[in-house]
């Protein structure tokens, strides 16, 4: 069987599992079931308490899995982000799938899915559903064939840049094709901040391990411009030193105001979940 009609069996075959009293109107009049997938980056298998966790609770996931179907079997389609995702939404392994690393290879940039390369999504659209993703996409950038909306989903938000992911307070994200503003949020996690283009990073030690300490920034600083160098490869800290010293006293200023988070407050949280105890 070619891997389209395979595609399109699994999917159309998907969309006829009626379960009572869910889902959307399907074009034969009858009821398709909800299809609600969530995928997380480093979630193993016993994190969740439908699957024996204890520790501490996750509630909603554990109201969707004994409402809906529990899946005690599944590998990821890659090591890493974008190949994985690549896999899950056109059914196909890493030696065919189109995305096959986080970034090119040969020219250091990221590829899109092209307008060949089916979907899931796609495929549910004929069978009459509404489709939408939130979150994290990494499978091509602004203007690209692989946008979500140009992929089969008709409702997109979140970051289609997956490094830009990495940031809970990001300056903005992209709601379909439109990137919405999000006025305040100029610091990453404790270790970076940006200023239209520019962006300034600081490290902790030669090997580039972040270290949330009590406000020090004695670290070595990197300066990218995000235009020029979206994969930040290339630090101009000595090329702009003017610009950094600017970017790293608003990062003092921010880190002043909000205060951080000190690396033994964290040692010690971690440690209280290690023994089952209460943490706040």
């Amino acid at each position: 069987m070619e891997r389209r009609d395979f595609l399109k069996s699994m999917g159309l075959g998907a969309a006829a599992l009626a379960l009572p009293g869910l889902g959307c109107a399907s074009p034969n009049g009858g009821k398709n079931p909800n299809i609600i997938f969530v995928m997380a980056d480093d979630l193993g298998y016993g994190d969740l308490g439908c699957y024996g966790q204890a520790v501490f609770r996750t509630p909603c996931l554990d109201q969707m899995a004994a409402e809906g179907m529990r899946f005690t079997d599944y590998y990821a389609g890659s090591t890493v982000c974008a190949p994985s995702r690549s896999c899950l939404l056109t059914g196909t392994h890493t030696g065919h799938t189109r995305i096959r690393g986080n970034i090119s290879k040969v020219t250091g940039d990221r590829v899109p899915l092209l307008p060949e390369d089916l979907t899931v999504a796609e495929l549910l659209k004929q069978a009459g559903y509404a489709t939408g993703v939130i979150g994290k996409w990494g499978l091509g950038e602004s203007g690209t064939t692989g946008i979500p909306n140009r992929k089969g989903f008709d409702y997109w938000y979140g970051y289609l840049n997956q490094r830009r992911a990495h940031n809970y307070y990001p300056d903005y994200l992209w709601r379909n094709e439109e990137k919405v503003i999000l006025e305040g949020n100029v610091v990453e996690a404790n270790v970076a901040i940006r200023q239209g283009k520019w962006k300034l990073v600081s490290y902790y030690n030669e090997s580039h391990q972040f270290k949330i300490g009590k406000g020090e920034r004695t670290g070595k600083w990197e300066l990218y411009d995000l235009e020029a160098d979206r994969t930040e490869m290339h630090n101009l800290a000595g090329k702009h030193p003017e610009k950094a010293a600017e970017l790293q006293n608003l990062f003092e200023k921010w880190s002043k105001k909000v205060g951080v988070v000190p690396w033994e407050t964290l040692e010690a949280i971690n440690t209280k979940l290690q023994r089952k105890e209460q943490v706040f």
